[in-house]
């Protein structure tokens, strides 16, 4: 009995060792090493374009939201914290992005795409005699989107985010949404969208665009748009208000006069647009020029553009409804809509002048 005990001891020990050490048994016959299983690598495939027309060669980079990277200059992006992956967009504007970084899964990304040196646009942006007129510079435009990176479920090697797409519209809208104070990497994805639609809403009121023409509930960090000219299949296969948005964006192209810069440009109305939001009390002549100029060279843009394309304009903002009171009322307006929708745009908001807000002020 107990030479019995002592050798089923024996037995069971050495059946734990070499559990431990990675073999089995079969049967009776001498341990098999099992090789160690290795562990799934998982990804997100981030899948969008850009548009103003259509940004070719440009630099793409994947920030968390809120760190470093999302604020980079362009330089700094790899190095900076947060930063969870790179691509280039190909000849038609799209890029495909792969992040491996887990800490990125469930988070709030920002895409950044950004023209180098030998980036070039599609061009949709016309002079005064209808003539395509893309002499800017293009060096350092950015264009900038949001979304919340999903996670992959167990065993899943990688999960697609797709219609990531950046466009001059998303950039304005973005910069609005970096500055709300209540959003932070861990945003949910149906908490992002009610603030996107909110930011969304108030770049529309400053732009003067009408539910009417664009309709309601929408979200410019979601805009599939294509280079607004007529035989561009994208542009061509957009709904009526589709066209309309895609013809705003593309008149923001206008806003560099030949030798400028158009990413310097885009960044002082989004940057304009976001300081009158905070405080539309301090909205001065300063802002006014700003805002006067956007409205002149947009409505001067979406015409052309109409004609062009054979589509119908869309109504936007009057230059000469811009003063100091029309632009603080849809400030204030804009900042309301984000307040309404969960955030918070920073500052001290404020009254703005006297009499309600007027939701885009007068647009005739």
């Amino acid at each position: 009995m107990k030479l019995t005990l002592k050798r089923t001891a024996i037995s069971l020990a050495l059946a734990g060792s070499f559990t431990l050490t990675g073999c089995n048994f079969i049967g009776d016959g001498d341990p098999v090493f099992v090789e160690p299983t290795d562990p799934v690598t998982q990804s997100i495939t981030v899948e969008g374009e850009a548009t103003k027309g259509a940004l070719i060669g440009a630099d793409v980079f994947a920030c968390i939201a809120k760190t470093a990277c999302s604020t980079a200059d362009v330089n700094d992006i790899r190095g900076a914290t947060g930063f969870v992956g790179e691509t280039v967009t190909d000849t038609n504007g799209e890029y495909t992005l792969n992040i491996t970084n887990t800490s990125a899964f469930g988070k709030v990304i920002v895409v950044r795409i950004i023209a180098n040196s030998t980036s070039s646009m599609d061009c949709d942006v016309y002079d005064d005699a209808g003539n395509e007129d893309c002499s800017f510079a293009l060096d350092g435009t950015e264009l900038k989107t949001i979304a919340v990176a999903p996670v992959p479920a167990e065993g899943e090697t990688s999960v697609a985010l797709p219609d990531v797409d950046a466009s001059a519209l998303s950039t304005i809208t973005v910069e609005l949404m970096e500055a709300d104070e209540t959003l932070t990497e861990s945003t949910t994805a149906a908490e992002l969208s009610t603030k996107a639609k909110a930011a969304s809403k108030g770049v529309a009121t400053i732009l003067g665009l009408k539910e009417s023409d664009i309709g309601a509930d929408v979200d410019f960090t979601k805009l599939k748009l294509g280079t607004a000219k007529q035989g561009n299949a994208k542009f061509v296969a957009l709904s009526d208000a589709g066209k309309k948005l895609a013809s705003v964006n593309a008149a923001l192209g206008g806003l560099a006069a030949s030798g400028e810069n158009l990413g310097q440009k885009i960044k002082e109305v989004a940057t304009t647009i976001k300081s009158a939001v905070q405080l539309p009390s301090a909205v001065n002549d300063a802002v006014v020029t700003i805002v006067k100029n956007v409205a002149t060279v947009v409505k001067a843009q979406v015409t052309q553009s109409s004609t062009k394309t054979n589509t119908t304009a869309p109504t936007t903002k009057n230059p000469d409804t811009v003063t100091v009171d029309t632009v603080k009322n849809d400030a204030q307006d804009a900042r309301e809509a984000i307040v309404e929708g969960g955030g918070n745009p920073g500052g001290t908001g404020g009254t703005g002048s006297t009499g309600g807000g007027n939701t885009g002020g007068s647009n005739t």
